[in-house]
Order: structure tokens, then sequence, then C-alpha cells
């Protein structure tokens, strides 16, 4: 059986976390084991089937930048026992952290640009973080041509079709 793991922030509700239910439920149906990866420990809003499993991290310390660091360090490890057959990490500023955090593992990382990359990230590091670690993951899905046109023609031949 094939394992599908997705990395996000948490499944509050919100765009990125309602295509996530979506897609759980959808490979779980068609016999691909789902399991959802959440930094913060939330309440869930949207539905999901039994079979998809759940592990939120939540907070591991109050200054922040270790607590992310320390978040990340985590997700290697549960990556590393359940060894899923592909990651999908979205949206992009996950993406950026799950890159690095996943380099060595030989397991795929694909992110998702739920956002228009031509203003966001807002936050100057996030951009650099991108620019630095997007090269290194193994796949990408844009939601739109014009999404996908604003980065190099390296990641765009890395670009996953869900179809």
């Amino acid at each position: 059986m094939k394992k599908l793991t997705f990395v996000t922030r948490n499944m509050k509700a919100g765009g990125a976390e309602r295509v996530i239910s979506q897609l759980v439920n959808n490979f779980n149906r068609a016999g691909i084991q789902c399991i959802i990866i959440t930094l913060d420990n939330e309440e869930i809003f949207y539905r999901l089937d039994n079979a998809v499993k759940v592990h939120a991290i939540g907070r591991k310390s109050s200054n922040s930048y270790l607590d992310k660091f320390l978040k990340y360090k985590e997700l290697r490890r549960y990556i590393n026992v359940n060894k899923p057959d592909i990651v999908l990490a979205l949206p992009e500023d996950i993406g950026i952290y799950v890159i690095p955090a996943l380099l060595g593992t030989k397991i795929p990382v694909v992110v998702s640009e739920r956002n228009n990359p031509w203003v966001m990230p807002y936050k100057k590091i996030t951009r650099i973080l991108r620019r630095i670690f997007y090269p290194l993951a193994d796949g990408f899905i844009f939601q739109t041509e014009q999404a996908a046109s604003f980065f190099s023609p390296n990641i765009r031949k890395k670009r996953y079709s869900i179809t």
C-alpha cells in the first residue's frame, strides 16, 4: 500500500486545509494510506475519514526559533519512522522548512504553492529561503500557469500535475 504524508501548519478552517481534507479522503478511498502532520496542535475543522491519521507536533518551546527547530526535528524523526512514499508540504512557508528537514532521508518532498508567488510570501526571509531550498525539492504543484511562470525553468520542470 502506498503511503502519503501531508505536512501543514494546522487543519483549522482555510483553503489549503480544505484541499488537504479532500485529497486525503479521496486518496484513502483509492487505497493510499494518508497521514497528516500538523505543526500546531489545533482542532481539526474538516471531516476526515477514520483511516486518515493525524499527528500533531504542537509547541516544543516558548522560544519561537527553538520551537521551529524542534518541530522540524520531530517531523524528521516521525518521517524516518513511518517511511512514507512521498511527503507533500503546503503551503509554501511550510515547504521551505520541510525540504531541509528531510534532506538525506531519500523520501521525495513535493511543495504545493497555494498563493501567488509574485506577492507571497510577505516575509523577506521566507522569500530568501524559498530561493535557497526550492531547488532541492523533488517536485512542485502550482495552482496556475501564472504561478508556475514565476519560477526558474529548473523548478518548473519538477512540476507535478494532479489530474
